[in-house]
């Protein structure tokens, strides 16, 4: 092969060559980053991507660049904002399977987070994360002025359209957003497809009830840093996994059959039986056992044998 013939076929746009549907497929499990770098180098990957049903607005890089220098934020907030946005007007397909948020942003943010929340959801968005830590905070405990869910996206989900788009979810994650019990249950209520749930930081959080009086299919809960939480009660017969970190609360657990992972943990000033006595009908079912309590002279209860537990790990 001569050597222009040769510069020919290393130039050649491979990616253009697949089928639609294996490109999009492509597309569709990388992060946009990723998506704007094969953008770059084929053809028709711009003319797929708007069509996309995975909208992952990863920032890791970013964000490291906060941790290091807050002095920053107001900048990168600018640039991450401006990024959504410009991607979420050029989007043209009717659902999404992911949507992904993941930055420092606060309360001051509402208005474009709002717009972004109702946008997912009017795309009967099927996992859906929001996650708003402001890495670049020095004020304890954080999430004093973190994103508020709004009455506007309350009122949006409670409306029959709304209803109608949120009942694919079955992913929910909320980090560093304030939201109340009443709007978790909404969702638990009339998402009937929902498996994992995830809440943390979240001030808005006092008392939580998850129950199974209608069709429940949630596998995976995980409740971390809610400090105003005083009561959590559950009843879900899909729950395999169960964690939480925090303070003492009121813990009422039944209708569990199939839990097998649990973590417990937290600052503790008082003895674990907060959990382990709602937990005790579940012990000797579990597979994964997991502690991360930090307290003096810390007193457990009296452990059944766990004649199933594969995997134990406790840690200060």
């Amino acid at each position: 092969m001569e050597k222009g013939d040769q510069g020919k076929e290393d130039s050649r746009d491979r990616i253009s060559e697949l089928t639609d549907e294996i490109l999009f497929i492509i597309l569709s499990f990388l992060t946009l980053k990723e998506v704007a770098n094969i953008c770059f180098l084929s053809r028709r990957s711009k003319i797929l991507w708007p069509l996309i049903v995975a909208l992952n607005f990863d920032a890791s890089n970013t964000l490291g660049e906060l941790r290091r220098n807050g002095r920053l934020r107001k900048k990168k907030r600018t640039w991450y904002i401006n990024w959504v946005n410009h991607v979420l007007e050029s989007h043209k397909g009717s659902t999404l399977y992911e949507f992904r948020v993941c930055f420092d942003l606060d309360w001051t943010c509402r208005h474009d987070i709002d717009s972004w929340f109702c946008f997912a959801i009017s795309k009967r968005v099927r996992k859906l994360e929001l996650d708003f830590e402001e890495v670049a905070e020095e004020i304890w405990p954080p999430g004093l002025r973190s994103y508020s869910l709004t009455k506007s996206c309350f009122n949006y989900i409670r409306t029959p359209q709304g209803l109608s788009c949120i009942g694919l979810l079955d992913s929910l994650c909320l980090r560093f957003v304030k939201v109340s019990g009443e709007v978790l249950e909404h969702f638990l209520l009339h998402c009937p497809l929902l498996e994992k749930l995830v809440v943390e930081w979240s001030k808005n959080l006092v008392t939580l009830n998850i129950a199974s009086s209608s069709p429940l299919r949630l596998r995976y809960l995980e409740i971390r840093s809610c400090l105003a939480l005083q009561n959590l009660e559950i009843s879900a017969p899909n729950l395999q996994s169960f964690l939480y970190y925090g303070q003492k609360v009121a813990l009422h657990i039944e209708n569990a059959p199939l839990l097998t992972d649990v973590l417990i943990g937290g600052n503790l000033d008082d003895e674990p039986a907060f959990a382990f006595c709602p937990l005790s009908g579940y012990l000797c079912q579990l597979k994964t056992l997991t502690l991360e309590m930090s307290a003096y002279n810390m007193t457990f209860p009296n452990f059944p044998e766990l004649t199933n537990l594969k995997h134990l790990a406790v840690s200060a």
